[in-house]
Order: C-alpha cells, then sequence, then structure tokens
C-alpha cells in the first residue's frame, strides 16, 4: 500500500504539473484551479493513508492516533487562505480575521503534538504547513519571482510530505540514511526545488546558443539571450538586455535587477529604445520555473538527490 501511495502521489502531481507547465510556457500564467486541485487531492491523500491504511508512509509501521488528524484542518487553513481575494498571510485585509484564522491553524498544530508528542511523525506532519509558510517567505524575499511558483511549491508540499521511495527507485540511493528524519531537515519539495533550479541553470541558457547560430547572431550575450525586432518585443514573453540611461544604450545582465519589473516597465523601456532609433535589440527569455518543476519533481522521483553523490 506504502508503494501505491507514493507512486499514485507522483503520478498526480506529474499530470497536473504538465498541465500548469505547459499553460505557463503559452501564456507565462498559471490558473489557481491547478494548485487549488493538487492540494485538495494531497490533503485527501494523507487523510486516507491515515484513515484507512492505519499508519502514515514514513512511519515504518507504526500506527496513526487520533491527534494525527488535527494537522489536516491546520494544513486546510494556511494552505486555501492563500487563495482568498482579500490576499495571503502577508498581504492587506482584514487583519483581525487574518489573526483568527490562523490562530486556529496554530492550535490545531500544538494540539497534535501536545497529543502525540515531537517523534518522527509529528515532526514529519509538522513539516507540511512549515513548507507553506516557507513559500510565503521565499515569495516575499523574491526567491520564488511568481505567485504560481509559490502556489506551486504549497501544493507540492501537501501533495508529496514524505519521499516517494519504491523498490528500485531513487537511483541515488538513500541507503544509511534515516529517511524520516531526512524528510524532516531536507523536505521533498526542497529537493525538487533544487533539481528544478539546477536544471534551469544547466538547460535553459543551452537553447540560446542554438537560436543564434541558427539566425547567425554572434556576441558575448548569444548564451544569455537572442536578439529580437523591438516591434516584436511586446509580443514575446522576454526581458529587454539593451536600456536607456542617461541619454546613452547599455547592457543590463539581469533585467529584473535593472529596474524592469513588469510589462508597465518594459513599455517604458521599449519607447525610449525606439526614441533613440534602435530597432533590434538582445533580450532574455522568461524562463517558466513551472517547467522546470516537472521535470524536478520527475528528475527527484526517478534519480534522487544528485548532492548525495558528494558524500
Amino acid at each position: 500500500m506504502s508503494e501505491f501511495i507514493s507512486i499514485a502521489r507522483v503520478l498526480i502531481g506529474v499530470v497536473i504539473l504538465a498541465g500548469a507547465a505547459a499553460s505557463d510556457v503559452r501564456t507565462r500564467r498559471v490558473s489557481d484551479k491547478f494548485w487549488i486541485v493538487m492540494g485538495s487531492v494531497g490533503l485527501g491523500i494523507l487523510g486516507f493513508e491515515m484513515l484507512y491504511t492505519g499508519q502514515l508512509d514514513f512511519m515504518a509501521g507504526a500506527p496513526y492516533e487520533f491527534g494525527h488528524f488535527l494537522i489536516l484542518p491546520a494544513i486546510a487553513i494556511m494552505f486555501f487562505d492563500v487563495f482568498w481575494k482579500r490576499g495571503s498571510i502577508f498581504e492587506g485585509g482584514n487583519k483581525a480575521l487574518v489573526a483568527s484564522i490562523y490562530t486556529v491553524a496554530l492550535i490545531c498544530i500544538l494540539g497534535m503534538l501536545w497529543l502525540e508528542g515531537f517523534g518522527l511523525d509529528t515532526l514529519g506532519l509538522v513539516m507540511i504547513p512549515v513548507m507553506i509558510l516557507v513559500a510565503h517567505i521565499f515569495y516575499q524575499l523574491n526567491v520564488l519571482a511568481g505567485g504560481a511558483d509559490a502556489k506551486a511549491m504549497m501544493a507540492v508540499a501537501i501533495l508529496l510530505p514524505f519521499y516517494p521511495i519504491v523498490e528500485s527507485l531513487p537511483l541515488i540511493s538513500y541507503a544509511g540514511l534515516d529517511v524520516q528524519a531526512y524528510s524532516i531537515g531536507f523536505p521533498f519539495v526542497f529537493l525538487v526545488l533544487m533539481n528544478a533550479a539546477i536544471i534551469n541553470v544547466i538547460f535553459a541558457p543551452l537553447v540560446n546558443p542554438f537560436r543564434n547560430l541558427k539566425n547567425r547572431d554572434f556576441g558575448g550575450l548569444m548564451f544569455l539571450g537572442y536578439r529580437l525586432d523591438l516591434d516584436d518585443v511586446p509580443n514575446r514573453q522576454v526581458w529587454p538586455m539593451e536600456v536607456v540611461r542617461d541619454g546613452e544604450i547599455v547592457v543590463v545582465l539581469f533585467p529584473r535587477k535593472s529596474g524592469i519589473k513588469n510589462v508597465d516597465d518594459i513599455g517604458k523601456e521599449i519607447a525610449a529604445l525606439r526614441a533613440a532609433g534602435v530597432n533590434r535589440i538582445w533580450v532574455q527569455p522568461k524562463y517558466p520555473f513551472i517547467l522546470a518543476m516537472f521535470f524536478g519533481l520527475l528528475f527527484s522521483f526517478v534519480v534522487g538527490n544528485p548532492m548525495m553523490l558528494l558524500f
């Protein structure tokens, strides 16, 4: 039953992330429906696992107790709060209402710990709302640049709260490690994000040189972006790498860190470039991180943690 649940979790995550990634590639927008479905299904699987199998996937056969169920409303409160129109815990709205909602979630978490103690079972469950909170923090610190990326992290943390280990997988074995403790110190969603970032850093930029070689556009920026007619920039998912500053055209390697944050900023930069007589510029693609998370999930399940090879 344990392996079946692990495989089911991974398959559901792969299917939903595939749909979200397709939307991200086409429009750079992802509907909240993807994350609401993933989080809801993940919460249901967790409840099913506790109620009908009599044990949690990572508890090595230890039976669940009544107190474990208190984590379910805490997770639901913290996750579904993100999708309210009033905003999340870090954004506007009725402060008293927000405080009341999160007080209930905190009481549920503390109640579980009081009833069941601070064992690996309870700490493993507590990591789910902790990861939801960490996703909030990552978004506020711009570690996760888009709201969809943060919501995806929350949903994956709920759907895959424990390491999905089946026969012969992952290829990089966790032999010699206490996987229960490992899942608390380094939750599976962290592994997915780490592998997604590695995939983005290594493979995404490889597309640019081939595009530039095909178009015979050579230069120092050919690994970071490609050239595009100025009139086409608003219709593409790109950041301008050439901008006007103090009357001169300069190159910026990291457009978002140079003050270009949104579509309006891009429009202003285009207007300034057009006024300066520029017709064609270097641009940087907006890499869809949800697509990287899709491959990151597959890689994490099949291959595992490549950092383990260093140890």
